[in-house]
């Protein structure tokens, strides 16, 4: 006897929350957890945008072996450890 009177209500429960669920269908109201904000990185400003990355690489390269003999020399010119 309980159970067919909890069934019943339970019946009643749900034809309600159908109810509502389509009323606020109606009125475009959404359902569920809200999406997710869409985030663009902003886009670096380039140095030099008219140089390709093997242009740049290959100056890069050359400008490090003119650096490398200086690498080599003593770095305080009064220390006199040599």
């Amino acid at each position: 006897m309980l159970a067919s009177i909890a069934e019943f209500e339970n019946d009643l429960r749900t034809e309600r929350q159908q109810e509502g669920i389509a009323k606020a269908k109606r009125r475009d109201i959404k359902f569920g957890r809200p999406t997710k904000p869409k985030y663009r990185r902003p886009k670096k400003k380039k140095l030099m945008p008219n140089v390709s990355m093997a242009a740049l690489l290959a100056s890069l390269l050359k400008s490090l072996s003119s650096v490398k003999p200086l690498s080599t020399a003593p770095c305080h010119p009064n220390n006199s450890d040599n």
